[in-house]
């Protein structure tokens, strides 16, 4: 039984390139992004299994095990499909 489910998002700094993408971003699209790991299993986990399926191992540019300090970066990829996360 499947309690919840989440879309994928990114949080980009408004003035980012890509935050002006319309449509969904492809992981892909943020391999040369520093990305702000959140430091808390399972998300750590994930996110690195996500970008080595994606073809690229993420450039950690700060670990915090604080969500909201990690949503707060400017660039978080934390699933295969990213989508762009207004207000990041």
């Amino acid at each position: 039984m499947r309690l919840s489910s989440r879309a994928p998002a990114v949080s980009l700094a408004p003035e980012h390139p890509l935050a002006s993408v319309d449509g969904p971003l492809r992981l892909s699209d943020l391999a040369d992004e520093p990305m702000v790991r959140l430091d808390a299993p399972p998300s750590s986990h994930h996110a690195m299994e996500v970008c080595q399926f994606a073809g690229f191992a993420p450039k950690i540019g700060y670990r915090t095990q604080n969500f909201e300090t990690a949503r707060g970066g400017r660039c978080w990829c934390s699933a295969r499909n990213a989508a762009r996360h207004p207000g990041g």
